[in-house]
């Protein structure tokens, strides 16, 4: 596996229309919810009037108090499409964990000349701006982020958040299992490489793309609404 250069985040703009790591935002297909929601941002507009963005990290483990993210992926989108991807491999500081880099395929060599995590957190903060955040199992994701963040003395990240694997558990119920490659499968949604960042990130977008659109195609319903229906607010 190649690494990819560490020296920027890569950010950029797709119009809308074109697929993205096989994401199908512009077609029509299912949805439904559960949430992570934090401050209440962004409650009274409608869904097709916000900006998303779907994140996932990969670690060195799992535990955000003695483990560090080595990679943030993140795909900024709307209803109409994708509009900016972000994808981001970090040096945690110490050796990649064997039982990790079997997971994730990420190695010593391939982070070895990438930032520490607190030298690109105002980036990946900027690239979130005030979106709402997806992420699949998002007590992972947003406890890997918000540990980051602490550690770089910047406080927490405020933005809402949108678990899609208690989303499509409410939108999809019935189903065996709910992890993202069981869901991938069952939601026959195209598939790339599993546990890299950017690709996991891509998998969460269109799920809850689907989920929307299953439970209303204009996405008209409310961020409030959805919180209220489908789930209730969760705070941390």
């Amino acid at each position: 596996m190649v690494a990819r250069p560490c020296n920027k985040i890569r950010g950029r703009i797709v119009f809308a229309g074109r697929i993205l790591l096989s994401l199908c935002l512009n077609q029509k297909q299912d949805t439904r919810n559960g949430f992570l929601q934090r401050h209440g941002l962004n409650q009274n507009k409608k869904l097709s009037d916000l900006v998303f963005v779907a994140f996932d990290v990969e670690t060195t483990g799992l535990d955000s108090r003695s483990h560090r993210i080595v990679e943030i992926g993140a795909i900024r989108f709307d209803r109409e499409g994708v509009l900016a991807t972000l994808d981001q491999l970090l040096n945690p500081g110490f050796p990649m964990p064997r039982d990790a880099s079997a997971i994730n395929g990420i190695t010593d060599e391939m982070v070895a000349s990438c930032p520490s995590p607190d030298a690109v957190l105002p980036r990946i903060i900027e690239f979130f701006g005030d979106s709402v955040l997806l992420a699949h199992n998002a007590q992972f994701d947003t406890g890997f982020l918000d540990a980051a963040v602490a550690r770089a003395g910047m406080g927490r990240v405020r933005n809402s958040v949108v678990c899609t694997r208690d989303l499509a558990r409410a939108v999809f119920p019935g189903l065996q299992r709910y992890g993202i490659s069981d869901l991938v499968r069952t939601l026959k949604i195209p598939t790339g490489d599993r546990h890299r960042a950017l690709a996991d990130a891509g998998y969460c977008a269109e799920i809850f793309r689907r989920c929307v659109d299953r439970l209303d195609w204009t996405w008209g319903l409310g961020l409030g609404e959805l919180t209220a229906r489908y789930g209730g607010p969760y705070r941390r």
